[in-house]
């Protein structure tokens, strides 16, 4: 008995007779994951060789046809054991929260190769949220044996900002403040909030939008900045009326 490696096993039947070439044959086999050859080895060794390509049992028959010394049957039985799917590795793809049920790509091998799909299942399980709460369960079947579980990391998404702009502007002194605002509109969730907006007198100040939102599946949003320049205001603009006397 042995166990599943992913690799086609190859088992060997010694039939020591007293003459050199008897006629010996294979008569019956009970799996078809198992071919069987036979050969003469040497002067006085005959061999009957199982090659295993997955996990089973085979019950070989070899039976005697010549008319010499020999006659009648015998049967031996082999076993390759199924591997426990514990022993695999599970490497998962990198995936982005979407709000929908998310199944990223898994690839699974064992220590020689990778595994055939038809040797395990997976299920997916709290696979929406942004997070490291996902997981699946691999369960082995065929070749395999048993239950993994795997768990994997949802990245939070970014929020589609390409829309939103808030743009420099320059204006004359007048003594009122002149705010900056953003253009285009937010995505649901995301609001907005100015720092430095409120100046009024002459010079050149940075005004900056915060975005904010309370959204755990998002990453936070980046700020974004505009020039705000107050320029001077030409004097001869200015009307003066002298009192009466």
């Amino acid at each position: 008995i042995t166990i599943y490696s992913g690799h086609s096993r190859t088992f060997k039947v010694n039939v020591q007779p007293d003459e050199t070439n008897p006629n010996i044959t294979v008569t019956s086999i009970n799996t078809s994951a198992v071919s069987v050859s036979w050969k003469l080895n040497s002067s006085d060794i005959n061999e009957v060789t199982l090659n295993f390509n997955g996990a089973g049992t085979a019950t070989v028959t070899i039976t005697a046809t010549d008319a010499g010394n020999y006659s009648g049957t015998t049967t031996t039985t082999f076993t390759i054991k199924q591997r426990d799917i514990s022993e695999v590795f599970a490497d998962i793809a990198q995936i982005t929260y979407t709000g929908e049920e998310l199944e990223p790509a898994v690839t699974i091998t064992n220590t020689h190769a990778l595994i055939k799909a038809s040797d395990y299942v997976i299920e997916y399980f709290n696979n929406i949220n942004a997070g490291n709460d996902a997981y699946i369960v691999i369960t082995g079947q065929n070749n395999y044996k048993g239950t993994k579980t795997v768990y994997f990391t949802i990245d939070k998404a970014d929020f589609d900002m390409s829309g939103v702009t808030i743009s420099n502007q320059s204006v004359t002194y007048d003594g009122n403040a002149h705010p900056l605002a953003i253009n285009g509109t937010l995505p649901t969730g995301v609001s907005v909030s100015y720092e430095n907006n409120d100046q009024v007198n002459v010079g050149i100040y940075t005004v900056t939008a915060v975005f904010t939102h309370s959204n755990p599946n998002y990453n936070p949003v980046p700020n974004k900045t505009a020039t705000l320049t107050i320029t001077p205001r030409d004097i001869s603009e200015i009307t003066a009326t002298a009192p009466n006397v």
